[in-house]
């Protein structure tokens, strides 16, 4: 397509998005086109635009573009993020712009957190999700699942055009090298775009280079003039040596003076941390109540229940819109609504941070075209060596002392810039320390961590700072997943705080953490009271509801007791699935029907991968089908032992896969590699004519269809009868009557009795990026499909593994 042609392309593209159809005169921005041409030309990007500028739909755009022409580009989209907030709110936006447009397509837009476990296994067409989410999982060790369930969403990840947005804002000693690392593997594999608000010019170039990705720059003059968002409006900056006061901010806000057309005064306030907002909520709404003034007031932080947030976000964004001009309001909040949220704001006071926060935080006041604003900075309500978390002290004394340099001007972007420069100079060494880390680095922590995936990695590879996810329930029945409850963030630190306070108090258990089974057993979770010594961020706890309380005006409290608050179950459609003994009988030959059934769906997901894949491999489209074909026909095969059957109800089939029980079966994953291995090798070999690594990673994926950690085959024995009734079935399975022929010749290399158990991990060497990833898509298509086709025959509402 040459660009003249192509350029037009994007215009009519943009021009059938919901805002396309309904401004007249609409068109994409002079740098939003470039974005398209250059992500459509199979270039690698790195985006550096202000706040408002519309990057999140330029970023997007490509994608659309190339999934309505049908060129050769990924059919998912995963657009990652530092906040929650951002996450909700770009949902919400893009899910209008593109379903209300006029594309030939309906995009399944989904949405992924922590709290919004919608997509856990990342099945949309575009994924919303943070940082941590899509860092996780592509590490295999995703935070929103189970271990066992690790090996998921890979194939998804690996498969997709990935975007990172503000990019800034991720931890320069972990997610910010670990994506990094991670892209610079990826490069000639699949697209990616990173975007940044606020960045040096210095961090900008070295990734450029290191990526080999072009820089498009629309913070420049050429680029602005076109933005009419960022036309006329001005912010002018204050700064304060006190820390925030609530009689200062109201009278502030009540001085705001606008036009008779708009009568709104709104003000917002951030805070670094929860207790510092909870704290200046309190005293303002002390104050408003006292002098009965009838300004709203509003808190809103990360420890709300997801119903709750939702509720707060959606009346923030009506009451801080550009269009709502009887506002009078004041928003008290920390960082999650400092990127992404479309609200605007009189006046803002916030709490000296980094810069690249400070910079975030002021694109919620005066955000919009023609606009003015004022932004007063203090220093911080803390105290001590510790005042500045969740910042770097060195930065923020250094973002103040830049600031105060500006009192009382005007922060355009060309002077945002050089206080960018100014800050990441060699005196806080910001920029030289990220790069020599990356040097300093190598990526064979992404083989490691795909090889034995541990989540206390988490804090050294994606996030330092992070919190522990706590479901407050008293009792959860055996096979229930507490994954599939509600949950809420905490820093585990101010939890360790909290506890002990009510420890002094009670003999009763406070906390108990969930230990995870690494078999394929049923029972897939216990629970036991750990020590509060003992919390650390990125698990999972359960608390005693008799010890905490919760309302909808200030999230999770510690202050009230004997409060009987249940958190709720996830939707269905979120749930991982929770073992029922009341299966539909199902014959051996009818599940693996089912099962292949599904996946022609699950390969036009990954279409992309999949065509690298055959590349790299030298496998024609006949080679592919076969191996996911011999792949789905012996993942069960351990199901034929006798044990296994005995353990079952069967009344209409032979050889079942699926029936009631009558007793807990043995394991059968490893059992199944096992079996098949000797004609396992000879498929790879005689029949496919293909190197050996195949055998691996055919096995890795059949061994791991449950449990990704499995290393052991327990004895086992499957009478010759199975054998016979395979013979008799394969015909009615296999495709090709080449392989079929194949397979019932070689039936006799099936292994059907272990007299003893067998450690295996030493029968499976995967060692490249490229083995990696042929292993992650096989196995997300066998239990995506496993999944699908055992929703139908059960008639379940919820998605099941």
């Amino acid at each position: 397509m040459t660009n003249n042609k192509l350029e037009a392309k994007i215009n009519d593209y943009y021009g059938q998005t919901k805002s396309g159809q309904e401004i007249d005169g609409f068109s994409p921005f002079k740098y939003q086109k470039e974005v398209a041409q250059t992500i459509l030309n199979g270039e690698n990007l790195i985006l550096q635009a202000p706040t408002g500028a519309g990057k999140t739909l330029a970023s997007i755009m490509p994608f659309v573009i190339g999934n309505e022409e049908k060129i050769d580009f990924p059919k998912k989209l995963i657009y990652s993020t530092p906040r929650r907030t951002l996450v909700n709110s770009l949902y919400t936006d893009i899910y209008d712009e593109i379903n209300q447009g006029n594309f030939d397509k309906e995009f399944d837009v989904t949405l992924q957190t922590g709290e919004k476990k919608e997509d856990r296994y990342f099945s949309g067409d575009i994924i919303f999700t943070t940082f941590d989410q899509s860092l996780s999982s592509a590490l295999s060790m995703p935070i929103s699942l189970s271990k066992r369930l690790g090996n998921v969403n890979l194939g998804a990840v690996f498969s997709s055009y990935l975007i990172f947005d503000e990019f800034h804002l991720f931890d320069l000693s972990s997610s910010y090298t670990t994506t990094t690392l991670l892209l610079e593997k990826l490069k000639d594999k699949i697209p990616f775009c990173i975007m940044t608000a606020t960045i040096s010019r210095e961090r900008i170039q070295y990734l450029a280079d290191k990526l080999d990705a072009k820089i498009i720059r629309a913070d420049k003059p050429e680029y602005l003039k076109d933005i009419v968002t960022q036309q006329g409006k001005e912010r002018k900056i204050f700064i304060r040596n006190n820390s925030l006061q609530a009689k200062k901010i109201i009278n502030l806000h009540n001085q705001i003076e606008n036009t008779d057309a708009d009568q709104s005064k709104k003000s917002i306030v951030m805070c670094n941390r929860v207790e510092n907002a909870k704290k200046i909520y309190d005293d303002i709404k002390e104050l408003l109540e006292k002098n009965n003034e009838e300004t709203d007031i509003m808190l809103i932080h990360s420890r709300f229940l997801d119903k709750d947030r939702n509720m707060k976000e959606r009346k923030i964004k009506k009451m801080f819109s550009k269009d709502n001009k009887q506002s009078d309001v004041i928003l008290i909040s920390t960082q999650v609504i400092e990127v992404g949220i479309d609200i605007t704001s009189d006046i803002m006071h916030t709490e000296i941070s980094s810069i690249d926060s400070f910079l975030q935080r002021i694109g919620r006041c005066a955000r919009y075209r023609n606009q003015k604003g004022q932004v007063y900075v203090y220093d911080v309500l803390n105290e001590g060596d510790k005042k500045y978390l969740p910042y770097d002290r060195d930065v923020t004394v250094k973002t103040f002392e830049a600031l105060e340099k500006i009192d009382g001007q005007v922060l355009n972007p060309e002077l945002s810039q050089e206080i960018i420069n100014e800050v990441y100079s060699e005196e806080t060494n910001v920029d030289a320390l990220a790069n020599e880390k990356i040097d300093n680095s190598t990526d064979d922590f992404i083989l490691k961590s795909w090889k034995n995936p541990d989540k206390s990695q988490f804090k050294d590879l994606i996030r330092h700072v992070i919190a522990c996810s706590v479901v407050i329930k008293k009792w959860i029945v055996d096979k229930m997943s507490p994954y599939n409850y509600q949950s809420l963030s905490i820093s585990p630190w101010t939890l360790r705080k909290k506890l002990k306070e009510i420890d002094n108090d009670t003999d009763d258990w406070l906390v108990k953490e969930v230990i995870e089974r690494d078999d394929d057993s049923d029972f897939k979770y216990t629970y036991r009271a750990v020590d509060i010594n003992n919390i650390y961020p990125n698990n999972l706890y359960i608390l005693n509801p008799d010890y905490f309380s919760y309302n909808k005006e200030k999230g999770l409290q510690f202050e009230e007791k004997n409060k009987e608050i249940e958190f709720d179950l996830l939707p269905y459609s979120a749930r991982e699935f929770d073992y029922d003994e009341q299966y539909n009988e199902e014959s051996y030959l009818q599940h693996i029907c089912r099962i292949k059934d599904e996946v022609r769906d699950l390969e036009i997901e990954m279409n992309y991968l999949i065509n690298f894949l055959k590349e790299k491999f030298n496998l024609n489209d006949g080679d592919f089908r076969n191996i996911i074909e011999f792949t789905i026909w012996s993942h069960d095969l351990g199901k034929l032992q006798d044990e296994w059957q005995l353990a079952h109800k069967k009344s209409k089939y032979e050889f079942i896969a699926h029936a009631e029980r009558n007793n807990k079966p043995p394991s059968h994953a490893a059992e199944s590699f096992w079996v098949c291995l000797s004609l396992l090798e000879d498929f790879v070999l005689d029949y496919l004519n293909k190197d050996g690594i195949l055998i691996d990673i055919i096995g890795k994926s059949i061994i791991s269809h449950h449990s990704i950690n499995l290393t052991r085959v327990d004895k086992y024995n499957i009478s010759k009868v199975a054998k016979n009734y395979l013979l008799n079935i394969n015909a009615k399975f296999f495709t090709e009557d080449s392989l079929i022929n194949f397979i019932n010749e070689g039936i006799d290399r099936l292994y059907l009795n272990s007299r003893a158990s067998e450690d295996i991990s030493d029968e499976i060497r995967l060692k490249t990026i490229e083995h990696y990833l042929f292993y992650f898509s096989l196995v997300r298509i066998l239990r995506l499909a496993d999944q699908r086709a055992t929703k139908k025959l059960n008639q379940f509402e919820e998605e099941v593994i």
